[in-house]
């Protein structure tokens, strides 16, 4: 069946009334369309923001019938939409100012003055609406370094492994889709097979790092492309393994990613689908979507300052809506500091992937002399570095040495359209995208008006270390070559973006064709084949209110408790002080399940403020471990407790 008729089945499906789904008429009992009928309602919970992170977390609150929860969100509900519910449709949301916010940057230095755009979702559901569908993990290692970061062990990989679990109805791979090895003779394909059933037997009856019952159906592609296998193979012969099992905490190799699709459904899973429609016959969670929110008003006579009421605007008219226990900001990484800076609290479907470190790309003389251009880089600006920066850079320097923590991506998907380049009818694409997983360039985001309702000032500081350029433009070469042979060279008719014709690696960083992730963005480098393509802006952003100890610039600690106060916490993707080598959806929902059990089980240790005092043994260490990296250098940094 053609792309072209699956589509148009899907279409009539989704127009087909489903007999378990709860009229629109009874949703409104819950979806109230006045600010006026919100207000009749008396909350102990207001969770500001209904995406990915919000829904989940107002969901949980609610689940004990105990709070009454009231959620604020600036979108609109957009239930049946196909752009959102057809996976086949992923990525036409962008860039369409209906779906996504489409947020605007400064212009970029690195990337010769150009700007660029990040795709936040706009609908209720946020950008687990308009998002490519992938449910992925970081490694062992990133996860124990947040645990690090928030001076709290649960905050680890066994902790995130248990939410993960709790979060997933996961459908393992049939054994005849689970990826190619190498293996080329007999018995090595019987032992292969003898494995793949293994794996899928052991994911069925015991398996320790997925879940069941879940409230996200995940699953895995079938059938794959046509492309897959030779795509897989092609990598494994340029040095990348096949990894049967990404979601044990190794994630180096080339991997069959899930997805965060209901195959019995055939439709996405959104934060709506999964945590807020299931959930309709709950009287105690209201949501008002079209709010958008203005500020928080505070109880000031007391330390820490608490909040008791949360202003918003609708339709030009401003509201103010009480707080008896808590507020939660999950606006996500642009829109929470955008929100807490006017408080005064702040200052600061694809799914084949493979993951692997510089190691894998460099010749030993090329890995020295990027490490010396790095280190050379830290030391220019050493005197500038927050302790935050310091940390960070002390954790990725040392996954940079230990060659274990993967630096790179190669994203394929059977599509074009997702570059500048606009494809031509009846012309075949594949794209690959390549984000630098670890770069060091820091960007940032600030309020740039008094209206509350103004867009927020993003520099994305794309490409701000020659390093992160010098990465990105070898994981790329790395890729071309891989692909200009069997098996995929026999598929490939031309490369389109960047242009065949720029091959060396000085040639692709004077074109800029490139772009990199990190902390408050992240971009890529792709390069698609039949006719191949680039990808240059695929946002990712964390970081802008880091779990952290106060005094090296955290924002909020270990319970999401933003400092300073006594009732405000932050549950999304802003809290994560480090870049991790993942798709961020399963994580962000990670967080909030995290989040809702604080919350829900909040005690006499959810009082301690993070002082040195509470340092962790480990963390104490790594202090000092960054103090004296550091002052290998010609800067020295100054004070911790600056």
């Amino acid at each position: 069946m053609k792309l072209f008729e699956l589509r148009e089945k899907k279409l009539k499906d989704l127009k087909k009334p489903a007999a378990s789904t709860p009229s629109l008429e009874f949703f409104l009992t819950v979806l109230t369309s006045h600010p006026v009928e919100f207000l009749q309602h008396t909350f102990e919970f207001i969770v500001v923001g209904g995406g990915t992170a919000g829904i989940a977390v107002a969901a949980r609150l609610s689940e004990n019938g105990t709070y009454n929860v009231g959620l604020l969100d600036s979108g609109e509900y957009m239930k049946d939409d196909p752009i959102i519910d057809v996976p086949l449709y992923f990525g036409q949301a962008l860039f369409n100012t209906k779906y996504d916010h489409a947020f605007s940057g400064a212009p970029q230095p690195g990337l010769k003055n150009k700007t660029r755009t990040t795709n936040r979702g706009k609908v209720l559901g946020g950008t687990s609406a308009i998002n490519f569908e992938v449910w992925s993990r970081a490694s062992k290692e990133e996860y124990d370094a947040l645990a690090e970061f928030a001076n709290d062990r649960t905050w680890g990989w066994q902790g995130f492994v248990k939410e993960f679990k709790r979060l997933e109805d996961y459908s393992p791979p049939l054994p005849d889709a689970i990826f190619p090895n190498t293996e080329d003779t007999f018995p090595d394909k019987i032992f292969s097979r003898l494995r793949r059933w293994l794996f899928r037997y052991n994911s069925v009856t015991n398996d320790l790092f997925h879940g069941k019952g879940g409230p996200i159906q995940v699953s895995h592609n079938a059938p794959y492309c046509d492309l897959t296998f030779p795509f897989v193979t092609a990598m494994n012969e340029a040095g990348i393994p096949t990894n049967l099992n990404p979601d044990s905490g190794d994630i180096n190799g080339v991997w069959d990613s899930p997805t965060s699709v209901n195959r019995r459904s055939g439709t996405r899973v959104t934060a709506v689908t999964a945590f807020l429609e299931p959930n309709l016959n709950r009287s105690n969670l209201i949501v008002l979507p079209g709010a958008h929110v203005t500020r928080l008003h505070w109880e000031t006579d007391q330390e820490p300052v608490k909040a008791i009421a949360v202003e918003f605007s609708f339709n030009g008219q401003y509201y103010s809506v009480p707080v008896r226990k808590e507020v939660v900001i999950s606006a996500g990484t642009i829109q929470t500091p955008h929100i807490t800076n006017r408080t005064g609290l702040m200052t600061a479907v694809w799914s084949t992937v493979a993951f692997s470190t510089l190691q894998s790309i460099l010749t030993e003389k090329e890995y020295l002399d990027i490490l010396e251009l790095l280190d050379s880089e830290l030391s220019s600006r050493g005197s500038h570095l927050s302790n935050l920066s310091t940390m960070q850079y002390l954790l990725q320097r040392r996954w940079l040495e230990e060659g274990h923590v993967t630096q790179w991506e190669a994203l394929f998907g059977p599509v074009g359209g997702v570059t500048w380049f606009r494809p031509h009818p009846d012309t075949s694409y594949v794209t690959i995208v390549i984000p630098q997983l670890h770069p060091f360039s820091r960007g940032n985001v600030h309020i740039s008006h008094e209206d509350p309702r103004s867009v927020p000032v993003i520099d994305f500081k794309y490409l701000d270390f020659e390093f992160d350029t010098k990465v990105t433009v070898k994981a790329a070469q790395f890729v071309r070559r891989a692909m200009s042979k069997s098996p995929m060279k026999h598929f490939i008719n031309n490369i389109v973006e960047p242009p065949a014709n720029i091959t060396t690696d000085e040639e692709m960083e004077e074109e800029k064709a490139i772009s990199i992730q990190h902390p408050i963005g992240m971009s890529s480098f792709g390069t698609s084949f039949y006719k191949a393509l680039t990808r240059s802006d695929y946002p990712m952003h964390i970081g802008t209110a880091p779990m952290a100890p106060r005094f090296i610039g955290g924002v909020v600690d270990s319970r999401l408790r933003v400092y300073g106060t006594s009732n405000v916490r932050v549950a999304d993707a802003s809290v994560i002080p480090i870049q991790l080598s993942t798709h961020p959806q399963a994580t962000v929902y990670a967080i909030a399940n995290k989040a809702a059990d604080i919350i829900l089980h909040s005690g006499v240790e959810d009082q301690l403020d993070i002082t040195n005092e509470y340092i962790l043994p480990k963390f104490s260490a790594l202090l000092d471990q960054a103090h004296a990296y550091f002052r290998r250098f010609v800067f020295t940094v100054s004070s911790w407790t600056d």
